[in-house]
């Protein structure tokens, strides 16, 4: 009766939980971007409900390191 028992248990759960459904609202959610070139501009962005996306860091022509950030924030 034990092998039985272990299946049934997981099927109500999955049932319970509502399956495998994705949160259908976020995945409507639009997203604007816009590019901060430095760390004092991503956090003025920040400050204004923007996130950080992405970032990338670089070595630009003199030698000195860079960091480009990808902002995002929902459209209005």
């Amino acid at each position: 009766m034990k092998p039985v028992v272990v299946p049934l248990f997981a099927a109500g759960a999955l049932f319970l939980s509502g399956g495998c459904a994705t949160n259908h609202e976020q995945a409507a959610t639009k997203w604007e971007y816009q590019e901060a070139t430095n760390s004092e501009e991503a956090n003025q962005m920040a400050a204004k409900g923007w996130m950080v996306a992405g970032f990338s860091r670089y070595t630009d022509a003199t030698g000195q390191p860079q960091v480009n950030y990808m902002m995002k924030r929902p459209k209005p």
